[in-house]
């Protein structure tokens, strides 16, 4: 990408969600929960919500840094990507996750009141 003048930075908050320090044969059940419930998270896990404040945070340094326009691209795991579109659209759940082809390309745009998504979602 330098050959092109794209500038590539590492954002370590853009990791993905946590569910658990330990892998557990049951992880979805606890995935679907984590949805239903955003302060759940099995032990030594990262919560919904912390995960969703965590790439909202990102979101919003990013903004700041970049105030005077252009295009920036993110990108990060399924999982936190979802959460930070459900702080934007509640219908954005477990289900939403589940359905996200990969890769997934999501585009939000910044404006005085908020975030915006621009990209339809395509609810079922």
């Amino acid at each position: 990408m330098e050959r092109r003048g794209i500038a590539i930075e590492t954002i370590h908050d853009l990791r993905e969600r946590m569910l658990s320090p330990t892998p557990f044969a049951d992880w979805r059940a606890h995935l679907m929960r984590s949805w239903s419930d955003f302060d759940y998270a099995p032990e030594g896990g990262e919560t919904s919500r912390v995960a969703q404040r965590r790439v909202l945070a990102v979101l919003e340094r990013v903004a700041a840094r970049h105030a005077d326009g252009g295009v920036i691209a993110l990108a990060s795991h399924g999982n936190l990507i979802a959460l930070a579109l459900n702080a934007f659209d509640a219908r954005v759940d477990f289900n939403f996750w589940e359905a996200i082809k990969m890769p997934a390309v999501f585009r939000l745009v910044r404006e005085p009141a908020g975030w915006r998504i621009v990209k339809d979602l395509n609810f079922a």
